[in-house]
């Protein structure tokens, strides 16, 4: 090659240096970006060899950015490795930016309006192997039908054994009552009132039940031990009758906790009782999202559900993935192929919520890098400059 050419070489390889420095600079405030850097080898100068200088790659630089917290849950920052799924039109993207927000469908996506991708969930809000989007019911919540009721409470010790055989209608014939509303499965409301009534046994009473009025069948006997401590049942869970509303709901099958309650010299009172049912209706009041990526939503009457796991994946070759624009990118036959996982699974990231990964530009090392590259610009154009002298001149003594 002529010097001409070998310098132009140069030119090019400055040129490519500087215009991906000034990238770099104008996206130094970018969440998620990272810089990207040039790769410049000699082409060799020998006989055969052509010479110069050639930009062999350019390539994105995945080190961490510092972690920028903010006000938003719905914000998201990945510390370690990994980039997040993004649904774009049925085609799987990636991305560091974790800028999401709720569209008017519920769908968690980005400025872009790509949907971000999560494990689904069962029906027992257990994360599956299935990817898919994000949907957030916005503005209600499903009814939940009680499970299980837990109380706290203390039997007085001193109670005496009543006369009379139990009958709800009839206070006389127990010694303590409780009551507390309980839902079916279409989130109706029924009355749960449980009887304790203290039996000739040291120590033990008998427990009975009645939901919206109607006594249950069946009697469950609770033992303490002389420290007023529960001994039996062992677990503490008493399974209640089953309950057939007629609400057309599902039938009602609860577990009354016990395990909390004492015997003890004191009157008979109740601390606390609370239940897991749900009435459903209520507006979302808040979606949070853990480290490992369990994406819950909360709603005004305390419910909380899980709705999906955010949807990781990793490269083998992640600086060959194709660089898209607005912080997306996609897999390429260079990267290889995406490999999936949850937040903190098989090396992947863990997630931060309410924060933003910074851009990793370094300014002060762009800056350099720009000085650097101006410079080689400068000397690759000097030397045509300087060859184009010397021809001129020899051309002239020719003349």
């Amino acid at each position: 090659m002529s010097i001409f050419d070998i310098s132009l070489t140069g030119l090019y390889a400055a040129q490519s240096r500087l215009r991906t420095t000034a990238n770099n600079i104008a996206n130094v405030n970018t969440p998620g970006f990272k810089r990207a850097r040039v790769d410049v080898v000699d082409n060799g100068q020998s006989f055969a060899a052509q010479g110069g200088a050639r930009v062999a790659a350019v390539s994105s630089q995945y080190a961490q950015g510092q972690l920028d917290f903010t006000a938003n849950s719905l914000d998201l920052a990945i510390t370690g490795p990994g980039f997040f799924r993004l649904n774009d039109n049925g085609n799987a993207v990636y991305s560091r930016a974790g800028t999401f927000q709720l569209d008017g469908q519920g769908y968690l996506v980005n400025s872009s309006a790509m949907r971000l991708s999560a494990f689904q969930v069962d029906a027992a809000g257990n994360p599956t192997s299935q990817i898919g989007d994000v949907q957030i019911r916005a503005t209600a919540s499903a009814p939940q039908a009680t499970t299980q009721v837990t109380l706290n409470a203390n039997l007085d010790a001193t109670a005496t054994s009543p006369a009379a055989a139990f009958n709800a209608g009839n206070p006389a014939s127990y010694n303590f009552q409780t009551t507390t509303t309980v839902q079916d499965s279409l989130g109706a409301n029924h009355q749960l009132d449980v009887y304790y009534t203290k039996n000739a046994a040291t120590n033990s009473w008998d427990v009975y039940t009645a939901v919206d009025g109607n006594t249950q069948p069946g009697v469950t006997t609770i033992q303490f031990d002389s420290a007023g401590k529960l001994t039996a049942p062992a677990t503490g869970n008493i399974s209640l009758p089953t309950v057939t509303p007629a609400t057309g709901a599902a039938p009602m099958n609860i577990a009354l906790n016990v395990g909390a309650v004492t015997q003890l010299a004191a009157p008979s009172s109740v601390s606390t009782i609370a239940q897991d049912g749900s009435r459903g209706g209520a507006s979302l009041s808040g979606v949070a999202i853990d480290n490992q990526g369990n994406i819950m939503a909360r709603y005004a009457d305390g419910q909380v559900t899980n709705v999906g796991r955010v949807a990781m994946a990793n490269f083998p070759n992640p600086q060959d993935l194709l660089l898209l624009g607005g912080g997306v990118v996609a897999a390429s036959a260079g990267s290889g192929a995406a490999v999936y996982g949850g937040a903190g699974d098989g090396g992947l990231g863990e997630i931060q919520g309410g924060a933003l990964e910074s851009s990793n530009v370094n300014l002060e090392e762009e800056l350099v890098n720009l000085l650097q590259a101006k410079q080689a610009y400068m000397a690759n154009a000097k030397v045509i400059r300087t060859e184009s002298q010397t021809l001129g001149t020899l051309f002239k003594a020719m003349a």
